[in-house]
């Protein structure tokens, strides 16, 4: 009797182990990541250095990208599948709504843009992302934020040179060297090697260079989605399938997609050079028409302070 009870209790302490090891990992690793962060913020006066820069007008703000006609026409056909299709079907089978953690490095303006645009885009097809910059405000603890990595339903990796450098704490840039990245990086790594079951829920996206330029090493097995060279469009809704666990023998969604395919095919069939050219054209005029604006605005400040001045 003594025996079982002892086998009993080494098979209880064994299950308790493997139970708590992630969320004891993940309180060493959000630990470190708050001690760093306010060793970074004791060093920040010291490290900073007033800037001259000054930027006024549309064309240097990253969010206003020019898109080509093509893509604003795509943009509009997935809008409408997901609000007319996609969603309802959804809807329909009864699947739940889900979250998802966008894991990315700050430090390119147009990566950053591009992240911002993806995630509006899931946001759209009902995807709660946990985006830092609209979850992040004054006063929020970074370390709880990133501890949502492990309550989410996924987690998207957005591979590019600047996260595995991040990652690997071997960016140039002082700025670069922030330790983000890379304690969101430890903390999936951990996802992916001890818990199968959560470590699939890890979704690799590459949006620059080859998996060995910009994902960490313990994704670079996984299955990942190229952004870099596919079509945008039918690669998110591939993805959207894949976050809602829709399965791929799925005819209704596999037609949304072939659906998608043959009208974003014959849009671009169908469009002319003149129509792109008088559009490009229309959006320069709308750029420069602001440019003013904001120059006359500018200036008529300037006058208003200076006459201030002198009375």
């Amino acid at each position: 009797m003594n025996m079982l009870n002892q086998n009993k209790f080494f098979k209880e302490e064994k299950l308790f182990k493997q139970a708590s090891i992630i969320p004891l990992i993940f309180f060493i690793v959000l630990f470190n990541l708050a001690a760093m962060q306010a060793n970074t913020q004791s060093n920040a006066s010291l490290s900073k250095q007033p800037s001259n820069m000054i930027k006024v007008g549309l064309t240097d703000i990253p969010e206003k990208e020019e898109f080509n006609l093509e893509y604003l026409i795509k943009e509009k056909a997935y809008l409408k599948l997901l609000e007319n299709d996609i969603i309802p079907y959804l809807q329909q089978k009864k699947i739940k709504s889900l979250t998802c953690f966008m894991s990315y490095a700050w430090g390119d303006s147009y990566h950053e843009y591009w992240v911002k645009r993806f995630s509006e885009m899931l946001h759209k097809a009902g995807i709660q992302v946990l985006l830092d910059r609209w979850a992040i405000k004054k006063g929020t603890v970074l370390a709880e934020f990133i501890k949502k990595i492990g309550e989410a339903d996924w987690v998207v990796v957005v591979g590019t040179k600047l996260y595995l450098e991040k990652c690997n704490k071997r960016a140039e840039n002082v700025r670069d060297k922030e330790p983000v990245v890379k304690f969101e990086a430890q903390l999936i790594e951990y996802l992916v090697g001890y818990s199968a079951q959560r470590g699939d829920k890890v979704i690799p996206i590459l949006l620059e260079g080859t998996p060995e330029e910009g994902l960490p090493f313990m994704l670079r097995p996984k299955v990942f989605i190229d952004f870099s060279r596919g079509d945008y469009f039918e690669e998110l809704l591939k993805l959207i399938r894949d976050l809602y666990d829709v399965d791929h023998r799925d005819k209704v969604f596999e037609t949304f997609i072939e659906r998608f395919k043959k009208y974003a095919a014959v849009a671009a069939a169908n469009i002319t050079e003149q129509e792109r050219k008088e559009f490009q054209e229309k959006r320069a005029k709308e750029i420069l028409k602001l440019d003013k604006e904001v120059s006359e605005e500018i200036d008529a400040y300037k006058k208003e302070l200076l006459k201030k001045s002198t009375d």
